[in-house]
């Protein structure tokens, strides 16, 4: 991230016009800011909703698979049988 910030250009501003420096230093600083708050919802709102689903054992060709009971209802379910894919 920080390549996209041209630090020569910030201090020439902080040479030539102190105001323009400060306004830049507050947008950066603005963007970052909401840069960060933003990824740390989008973080505790995944984590907030784990995936988790309930397997079922149905007979395809002759061998006994497990599939997800909402995909199809399953001949024989197994309720204790939890699948978490992103870890519960």
């Amino acid at each position: 991230m920080w390549k996209l910030v041209d630090f020569d250009k910030l201090q020439r501003m902080w040479g030539v016009r102190r105001a323009d420096f400060r306004a830049a230093l507050f947008a950066l600083g603005g963007v970052v800011l909401i840069d960060v708050l933003l990824s740390l919802l989008i973080l505790i709102y995944q984590a907030s909703l784990p995936t988790a689903t309930e397997l079922g054992q149905v007979d395809v060709g002759g061998r006994a698979t497990f599939i997800s009971l909402m995909e199809r209802r399953a001949t024989s379910a197994w309720p204790d049988l939890v699948c978490c894919p992103r870890g519960c």
